[in-house]
């Protein structure tokens, strides 16, 4: 994979959030930042930390399992 530092900014279907979620994974993105119309439904498909929990939306994603960086390779924004 080469190497680099970007954002791409695709929109996705969200009618079935978990199916897209997990096609990003297969795609190996690393994580996702979520459009604020879709963050109260993000909770239901993903494992968020507990501030997320608390407040009940989830604005970012990881799918590598780690922390995300300030600038990723391969970056989802999730739109409506």
């Amino acid at each position: 994979m080469p190497a680099g530092l970007g954002l791409l900014a695709l929109s996705v279907a969200t009618d079935n959030l978990g199916a897209t979620l997990e096609a990003c994974r297969s795609l190996h993105f690393t994580g996702a930042i979520v459009h604020p119309t879709l963050e109260s439904h993000l909770p239901d498909v993903s494992t968020p930390d507990a501030e997320a929990r608390r407040v009940g939306r989830v604005d970012a994603l990881a799918f590598a399992g780690g922390p995300m960086a300030f600038l990723l390779w391969r970056t989802l924004w999730v739109t409506q």
